[in-house]
Formats: structure tokens, C-alpha cells, sequence
């Protein structure tokens, strides 16, 4: 079978496999030239050696809409107000008046001289999840692991 192709400023533009007399107008099909059966559109040629060349892979697209990074450290109210849901944070400071551990964490998260609580820091990750083992637990497991990571609560 014979493949024919459109040629501007040397390069294939439109590529046939039919016969461009039974496809074209005669002023454009006669603009036509038979080429190798694997030429496609885009495709360039070198007249002196009559070589055809495919054109270079385009870039990867970028990803639309990278997902965006999750923070380690907070201020403060941001911890408290990201990480945790209302009732949590209710329940958080009420057990700070029986819980001596719950309340050296509160006292040193309230601390005018911090600036930023890193949610990957041993201490905070430790305190955490020492909020599963009190009694009753203020978080479960499957939400300290949420806090932890970095998730907002679901606000439902």
C-alpha cells in the first residue's frame, strides 16, 4: 500500500494512506508525494538524504493538581483548632483537672514562649498517643493516628 503525504517547509502535515486525487481538491491533492509507509504527521524530511525523522516525544503533561503537602508544625491554636474536632478539645481540657499528664501537655501547648507544635516530634507523638489510654479515651487509636498524620477531622 502506498502511503502519500502533504510536505510545508519539510514536514509531513497530512498523511494518506488513500489515494489524494479521490480525497483532495486537485490543486492540494497535487501537493501530495508518496512516502515510507511508517511516515505520520508531524514527521520531518531531509531533502539531501532523503531521510524522514519522527518528532521528539512531547514532555509529560505535570500533574493537574499535585496534592498539596501537609504541614508538620502549627502554631498553637492551629494544632488544636486543625487536628482535633470541638468536642475533643472540650474533652482534652476537662481531663486536664484529674490527668497531671494531660495537663503538663496543655500547659506546655499554651505556652505564650511556643511558637510551633510539630506534629512529628517524639514528645507531641508521644502525648498523642497517650490520649488512647486514658480512661475513658479521649481519641481512639484511628484518630490519633488521623491527628498524627496530619488530617483534619471530618467535620460530620
Amino acid at each position: 500500500m502506498t502511503r502519500y503525504a502533504r510536505i510545508v517547509a519539510d514536514v509531513a502535515v497530512d498523511v494518506t494512506d488513500a489515494d489524494p486525487a479521490t480525497r483532495y481538491h486537485p490543486t492540494v491533492a497535487a501537493e501530495f508525494v508518496a512516502v515510507p509507509e511508517d511516515v505520520r504527521p508531524g514527521w520531518r524530511h531531509d531533502p539531501d538524504t532523503d531521510t524522514w525523522t519522527a518528532p521528539p516525544d512531547p514532555a509529560p503533561a505535570p500533574d493537574p493538581d499535585p496534592a498539596p503537602a501537609v504541614p508538620t508544625t502549627y502554631t498553637p491554636p492551629q494544632f488544636m483548632a486543625a487536628l482535633f474536632t470541638a468536642p475533643e478539645r472540650i474533652a482534652i481540657r476537662a481531663a486536664r483537672e484529674t490527668d497531671p499528664v494531660v495537663d503538663d501537655f496543655l500547659t506546655l501547648i499554651e505556652d505564650p514562649r511556643l511558637t510551633e507544635v510539630d506534629r512529628t516530634d517524639p514528645g507531641t507523638v508521644q502525648a498523642i498517643q497517650y490520649l488512647t489510654t486514658t480512661d475513658p479515651p479521649l481519641l481512639t487509636a484511628a484518630r490519633a493516628a488521623q491527628v498524627l498524620a496530619g488530617a483534619r477531622p471530618d467535620p460530620s
